[in-house]
Parts: C-alpha cells; sequence; structure tokens
C-alpha cells in the first residue's frame, strides 16, 4: 500500500476522516491528534492532500453498486478528469 501512496498521482481525504479523527480525540482515543483534530484542513494541505469532492449523488451511486463498476452517469458524477474522482471515491480498481 504504500508503494501505491508514493506513485500516487493525488491522494484524497474524506471528510469522514475528519469527522473520525475528531470523534476519536474527543472522546480520548487519539488524544495526540490534537493539533489535526483542531484544523484538520489545514493538516491536510500542507501533506499536499486533497479533499474528497463527493456528493449525495456519489453516495447515492456508491450504495447501490453491485460490485461492478458504476455506468456513465451524466451531471456531476461524470464530470471528473479522466474519472479520477470515480477511482479515488470508490478504489483504484476502476481507475
Amino acid at each position: 500500500m504504500l508503494a501505491s501512496l508514493a506513485d500516487a498521482k493525488q491522494i484524497f481525504v474524506s471528510a469522514a476522516s475528519a469527522w473520525e479523527v475528531s470523534t476519536k480525540h474527543r472522546i480520548g482515543k487519539l488524544p495526540g491528534a490534537g493539533p489535526l483534530a483542531v484544523d484538520f484542513a489545514r493538516e491536510v494541505r500542507q501533506q499536499g492532500f486533497a479533499e474528497l469532492p463527493i456528493s449525495l449523488t456519489h453516495g447515492q451511486v456508491a450504495g447501490a453498486l453491485s460490485g461492478e463498476p458504476p455506468p456513465d452517469i451524466p451531471g456531476e458524477w461524470g464530470t471528473a478528469p479522466e474519472s479520477s474522482l470515480r477511482a479515488s471515491a470508490l478504489g483504484s480498481q476502476w481507475s
């Protein structure tokens, strides 16, 4: 996995990660994560990562997947350049 991260053109971070880190820090399961829990977006930017732009449509489509690659869907899902959003939102198996 580390090798694939090193070769990645862009690494996306989900809002769910910010939620999880902040929650675990608040309840004491990640006591050393204070700076990350306080300003997750700044820390993500400093690492050179990008915020995963996921929408309600993305969530709905992902929830309806049967294990097959999703069809081309008009609207915001299909506008990501070179399917980068699809690959990052659902894993690199379809990129």
